[in-house]
């Protein structure tokens, strides 16, 4: 007979987690190399892909360079859009004036312009747990800018976009990515999905929670979702599911406190 030991709480210890590594890229290979170092399982399975736009293989036109240049502020919004930047930078060869400053939402997306040697001027803090465009915006506003260029994905974040353009800003915006769903998930996540009870799914954008409701719709209801934001929750509760718990840092080390925190 297998012998349990007291939990936390003096119950059994709970089975280990199964996580969901949902996110795309670098992004969920981090996140389930630090699921590892807990000793849970991690699962990679995005739920998106992310396919750059035709700037990352063809020439900036002149016009988006000469925009680039004389813009007072440079922005992002996700560490895609600031990764595939820097990836466009050394692709045209096209230089950082020394008044150009940055901005980004997330250090996570502040941490990869700077791996990729750009300074960034402007990351800020987080407002009821979520850093967000409109904050972005409020701080360039009290800083007075007057021009900007938004490098983003196709699906932008329209509070960003929405308060520059309220206040009048000159504001351009160059699409870098586009991240796609996925239709379908493979048959050995199937059979696990099928087979494991004690299921954690993060969520880390309202886009990746339409599509995971949608390819998990059979098992999700019994499990737990974690979500990197309020914006993410949002969006979870408005399909009808039950949040278990919302990030404190919209980060993948976030994700990691909130699953541990239910689990334990």
């Amino acid at each position: 007979m297998q012998e349990t030991f007291p939990h936390k709480s003096g119950s059994p210890q709970p089975e280990s987690p199964t996580i969901l590594v949902t996110r795309p890229g670098d992004q969920g290979s981090e996140l389930a190399q630090l699921c590892q170092q807990k000793g849970w399982e991690a699962v990679q399975t995005p739920l998106l892909t992310i396919e750059p736009a035709y700037l990352n293989t063809e020439p900036l036109s002149e016009n988006q360079r000469q925009k680039i240049l004389q813009s007072q502020w440079l922005l992002f919004t996700s560490r895609q859009s600031a990764k595939i930047f820097v990836n466009l930078l050394q692709r045209n060869e096209l230089e950082l004036q020394p008044g150009h400053k940055i901005g980004a939402v997330g250090n996570e997306t502040a941490g990869e312009l700077r791996r990729g040697g750009c300074l960034v001027d402007l990351v800020p803090a987080e407002e009821n747990g979520a850093q967000s465009g409109a904050g972005l915006a409020k701080k360039l506003l009290e800083k007075r800018v007057r021009s900007a260029t938004f490098f983003c994905g196709e699906t932008t974040r329209g509070d960003l976009e929405k308060e520059l353009l309220s206040a009048n800003v000159d504001l351009f915006k160059i699409v870098l990515y586009r991240a796609l769903p996925i239709h379908t998930i493979p048959l050995p996540v199937q059979e696990l999905c099928q087979n494991k009870s004690n299921i954690y799914l993060p969520l880390t954008s309202p886009k990746m929670a339409q599509v995971g409701a949608k390819l998990f719709a059979p098992w999700i209801a019994n499990w737990k979702v974690i979500t990197i934001s309020p914006t993410t929750s949002k969006t979870v509760e408005e399909l009808g599911l039950s949040i278990a718990a919302e990030a404190k840092r919209p980060s993948n080390e976030g994700l990691i406190e909130a699953i541990d925190e239910i689990y334990l």
